[in-house]
């Protein structure tokens, strides 16, 4: 458990943190699958929360390289362990899931456009 909390207790710890390229604003994942919007001028509260469907912890946050106003989770002990978040709406996008089934952490995660697709590329271990 970490020594300090920037969230209440309630709403878990810190679990990943992301900036924006423009550097703006952070968002920070939580143990229990929550997104926190940050404004970097005034770092006080959140700006914004999403609850993702999963409510399990985000190890993984990366903004979508095409459209940065989306974002990607990776989430522990989770069948879907990479969802896709729109930022304002709050609403998710897409959900990614793996041959193997349940996984028991996302630990790397990158997104580019190849010829003007999006691809996402993750990696994930099953214990």
């Amino acid at each position: 458990q970490p020594s300090l909390r920037l969230v209440s207790p309630k709403e878990g710890y810190l679990t990943s943190l992301e900036c924006d390229p423009f550097g703006c604003w952070v968002a920070s994942g939580t143990s229990t699958g929550i997104i926190y919007l940050w404004d970097v001028r005034f770092f006080l509260k959140p700006v914004k929360s999403i609850q993702t469907y999963s409510k399990t912890a985000i190890s993984r946050l990366q903004v979508n390289s095409m459209d940065f106003k989306q974002i990607f989770c990776g989430f522990d002990n989770s069948l879907r362990p990479i969802s896709m978040y729109n930022l304002e709406t709050g609403c998710c996008r897409a959900s990614f899931s793996t041959f193997s089934g349940q996984v028991t952490s996302c630990t790397g995660m990158f997104n580019a456009s190849i010829l003007g697709s999006p691809h996402v590329f993750f990696s994930c271990t099953d214990g």
